[in-house]
C-alpha cells in the first residue's frame, strides 16, 4: 500500500490504483463548450470532488491490509456487493512498470523499435505467472497492455481476489470509462482561415513548408474518411486506422463529430475555398478510443497508445507517427493529478514522438489543469479568443500551475474560439460540412500542426527540441514572461523555425565506440571483469564523452550507468594515467566514487601540466608524432554469479551529439 497519495504542490493521484479509489462514478467531458454550469455550482463541485479524495484515502489506509496487491475501494465495494457470477472488468498493474530509461542514441527508428521490443519483454516476463493463473481457471480473454506492463480482464469476484494474491502483481482496480468531449457549434460566419493565419502557418507553406513526409495521429472518436478535405490525407493501409473496440476494424469513422474535427484543424484541406488544416500536406493515423456510444474504457486508451508505438506489430519498421493530438482528459478532476495514463505518454517521449494535449476547459480558477495535459511529458495548449479580443484568454481555458510537478500550465496557447474546421459528412452524402467550435480541444491540434511543420522542415529534430521551439519563439502575452494564464504565450510556426535555425546544425555526431573486450558471447568470466572498447576521434575535433551501460536486459530497461570522461582526440588517452580517470567500479559507494575521482582527476591534471611543459619525456610537440590510442576500458565490480549480461557504449561530443555503440554479452561463471 502506498503510503503517499497526495503531494504538493497541487493535488496528485500518484498510482493508477490510487486513481480509482477517487472515481466513484463515470466520467463525463466538456472539453468543447462554454461553461454550461453556474460558477458557484462548479466550485461546489470541485469541493465535493477534493473531499471525496481526502476520505477515500482515509477508508483506504485504514483497510484490508492483509491482501498483497491493494484492491482499491471502489472495486472492494463492488467485490462484495457483487451478484452471484457477475463478472467484474478490472486493470491489474504488475511489478517493474516503474523508472523506465531508454537510451538509445541514432536514428529515430532503432530508438522506436528498441523501446517497443524492451516494453514487450518486460510484460512478457513480468505477466507469465498471472496468465497461467487465469488460463488455469478458464478466464479469457486477456487484453495484454505492454505499453504500461497491465493487462485488463473481466473475471468473477473470487478470481479477482486471488489475482490480487499473486505476488508478481502491484494493484487490481475497477477499469474506468471515459465520455466522448461534446461538440460545441457556433452559428457564425467569417474567414475561415483566421486562426490559421494567426499562428503564422502560412508563412511557412510559402517556404514550401507544409507537413510533407510527416505522420500525424489523432485519439478522439475517429475520423469522417468522407469528407473531402480529410480523406486524401489519410495514409491508408492496415497500420493507419485502430478501433481497439471493434466496431469499425478496417475504415475510419466517427458518429459524433470530435475526432473529425480535430483532424480538420490538423490537415483540412481547402475544399471550400481556404485552409482550414495547419499541415495540409501532412498524411493522418487515428486512433478511435470512444466508441459508438460515446464511451472509451481505459484498457481502449492503453490499447490505443501502444498501437501508436508500433501500428502493424512489427517493431523492425518505422510506421509509427511523429506527433499525436489528444484533445480528451479528466476535466471533472481539475486541479488533480490523474497518473494513470502516464506510462504511456513517456513511452511515447522515448520513442521520439511528440504528445500535444488540450489544456481542458475547467478554467477560470487558478490550479485547474486537466490530466493528461498536467503530465510533464506532455505539452499543453489553452485556448485564447473572445468576442472582445483575438488573443485574450477564453474564459473556460484552464489555469495552473500544473498540478503534477508545480510548473508553468499551460505551456501556449492558440486560437479557439469560433474556429472553422470540419464535420460530418453523414456517409458523404454531405460532404460540404463544416463547424465552427470553442474550446481548447480546438486549440491543441493547431499546436500539434505547427509541430508536423518543423518536423517536415527538419526531421531530425527531438521531441524536447521541439518543446523548446516552441516555447522559446511564442509571442509572450499577459504578464510579462511565462505565467499560468497564457503559459509562454501565441504559438508561432514563423517565429518556431526561426528559432531553430538559429542553432548549431553543422555539428557531426561521434563516430560510434568499438567494444573490443570481453568478446561477445563469452562464458565463464568473473564477477570483476574489466570491459574495453576503442572510440574513434570526433570528425569535427570535438571532446567526446563515454557513458558505458550494462544491464541483464538486452535493451536496456535500467541499465547500470558509468559516465567517463576521455577526450578523444587529445594525446592524453595513451601511457599510465590515461585510462585511470575512468576507474569508478560500480560497487563503490558515493563518497568513494567521488574521492577516486578526485585522485585520478589530480593525476590527469598532473599528466596535462607534464605535457604542456615538455616534461616527462620528448618536448617534441608535433602531434602527427605521437600516436594517439583510443582504446578505453572500465572494470565493473559486484557482479551476479552465473548471470548473463550485456553493454554498450554511447558517445556524446560537446556539442550534444550521439552515437551508440554495438552490444555485446557475457555470462559469468557459476
Amino acid at each position: 500500500m502506498r503510503q503517499q497519495i497526495l503531494r504538493q504542490p497541487g493535488k496528485t493521484i500518484a498510482s493508477q490504483a490510487a486513481f480509482s479509489r477517487v472515481a466513484p462514478v463515470k466520467l463525463w467531458h466538456r472539453l468543447w463548450s462554454e461553461d454550461t454550469i453556474m460558477k458557484a455550482d462548479k466550485l461546489w463541485i470541485a469541493g465535493m470532488v477534493r473531499l471525496l479524495v481526502v476520505v477515500s484515502l482515509v477508508v483506504v489506509s485504514a483497510g484490508a491490509p492483509g491482501l498483497a496487491a491493494p484492491l482499491d475501494i471502489r472495486l472492494l465495494e463492488v467485490l462484495e456487493g457483487a451478484a452471484p457470477g457477475e463478472m467484474i472488468p478490472v486493470i491489474v498493474t504488475f511489478r517493474g512498470g516503474d523508472n523506465l530509461e531508454i537510451r538509445s542514441p541514432g536514428p529515430r527508428q532503432a530508438r522506436r523499435a528498441e523501446l517497443v521490443r524492451g516494453l514487450k519483454s518486460r510484460a512478457e516476463m513480468a505477466q507469465r505467472p498471472a496468465q497461467a493463473f487465469l488460463r488455469s481457471r478458464g478466464v479469457g480473454p486477456v487484453q495484454e497492455l505492454w505499453i504500461n506492463n497491465s493487462l485488463a480482464v473481466t473475471a468473477s469476484p473470487e478470481i479477482v481476489r486471488e489475482l490480487a494474491a499473486q505476488p508478481e502483481v502491484e494493484s487490481v482496480r475497477q477499469e474506468e470509462v471515459l465520455r466522448v468531449p461534446r461538440v460545441a457549434p457556433a452559428q457564425v460566419t467569417g474567414a475561415a482561415e483566421f486562426n490559421v493565419n494567426m499562428i503564422n502557418a502560412p508563412a511557412l507553406w510559402a517556404l514550401g513548408i507544409a507537413g510533407q513526409g510527416v505522420t500525424v495521429a489523432a485519439m478522439d472518436s475517429g475520423v469522417d474518411i468522407n469528407h473531402p478535405d480529410l480523406g486524401p490525407r489519410w495514409r491508408g493501409g492496415a497500420n493507419s486506422w485502430f478501433d481497439p473496440n471493434g466496431e469499425h476494424p478496417l475504415v475510419p469513422f466517427d458518429r459524433e463529430g470530435h475526432g473529425t474535427a480535430v483532424m480538420g484543424v490538423l490537415v483540412g484541406g481547402n475544399t471550400n475555398g481556404s485552409y482550414i488544416g495547419v499541415a495540409p500536406e501532412a498524411q493522418w493515423i487515428a486512433v478511435k478510443i470512444f466508441n459508438d456510444a460515446g464511451e472509451a474504457s481505459e484498457s481502449a486508451i492503453h490499447q490505443g497508445f501502444q498501437w501508436l508505438l508500433d501500428p502493424d506489430g512489427n517493431p523492425n519498421t518505422d510506421d509509427a507517427p511523429d506527433v499525436v493530438s489528444n484533445s480528451w482528459g479528466f476535466e471533472e478532476y481539475a486541479g488533480v493529478c490523474v497518473a494513470v495514463f502516464r506510462p504511456d505518454v513517456q513511452a511515447l517521449k522515448a520513442a521520439g514522438i511528440a504528445s500535444v494535449f488540450a489544456a481542458g476547459n475547467s478554467g477560470p480558477n487558478a490550479d485547474t489543469s486537466v490530466a493528461p495535459a498536467n503530465y510533464p511529458e506532455v505539452f499543453a495548449v489553452g485556448a485564447v479568443g473572445t468576442i472582445q479580443s483575438p488573443t485574450e484568454i477564453a474564459a473556460s481555458s484552464a489555469r495552473g500551475p500544473s498540478s503534477c510537478d508545480g510548473t508553468v500550465f499551460p505551456e501556449v496557447v492558440a486560437p479557439g474560439f469560433f474556429v472553422k474546421t470540419a464535420d460530418l459528412t453523414l456517409g458523404g452524402l454531405s460532404p460540404d460540412a463544416y463547424v465552427y467550435v470553442t474550446g481548447t480541444s480546438i486549440a491543441a491540434p493547431q499546436v500539434a500542426g505547427v509541430v508536423a511543420l518543423l518536423l517536415s522542415a527538419l526531421p531530425d529534430l527531438t521531441v524536447s527540441e521541439l518543446e523548446q521551439a516552441l516555447l522559446g519563439s511564442a509571442r509572450d502575452l499577459g504578464a510579462t514572461g511565462p505565467d499560468n494564464v497564457y503559459g509562454y504565450g501565441l504559438v508561432d510556426a514563423l517565429a518556431a523555425l526561426d528559432w531553430v535555425d538559429a542553432r548549431d546544425l553543422s555539428n557531426t555526431p561521434p563516430p560510434p565506440a568499438l567494444l573490443q573486450t570481453p568478446a561477445d558471447g563469452s562464458t565463464g568470466l568473473s564477477t570483476t571483469p574489466t570491459l574495453s572498447w576503442r572510440q574513434p576521434p570526433d570528425a569535427d575535433g570535438d571532446p567526446v564523452t563515454n557513458t558505458l551501460q550494462l544491464d541483464t536486459n538486452p535493451h536496456f530497461l535500467n541499465p547500470l550507468v558509468i559516465t567517463t570522461n576521455f577526450v578523444a582526440n587529445t594525446h592524453l588517452l595513451l601511457g599510465a594515467f590515461g585510462w585511470v580517470a575512468c576507474l569508478l567500479p560500480l560497487g563503490l559507494q558515493r563518497n568513494r566514487k567521488r574521492g577516486l575521482l578526485v585522485v585520478t582527476s589530480g593525476l590527469v591534471i598532473g599528466m596535462l601540466i607534464l605535457v604542456s611543459c615538455g616534461g616527462g619525456g620528448s618536448s617534441d610537440h608535433n602531434p602527427s608524432s605521437q600516436p594517439v590510442s583510443d582504446l578505453l576500458s572500465q572494470p565493473v565490480s559486484n557482479l551476479a554469479a552465473g548471470t548473463t549480461y550485456y553493454w554498450r557504449v554511447l558517445s556524446q561530443d560537446s556539442r550534444g551529439g550521439t552515437s551508440a555503440s554495438g552490444v555485446f554479452s557475457f555470462t559469468t561463471a557459476p
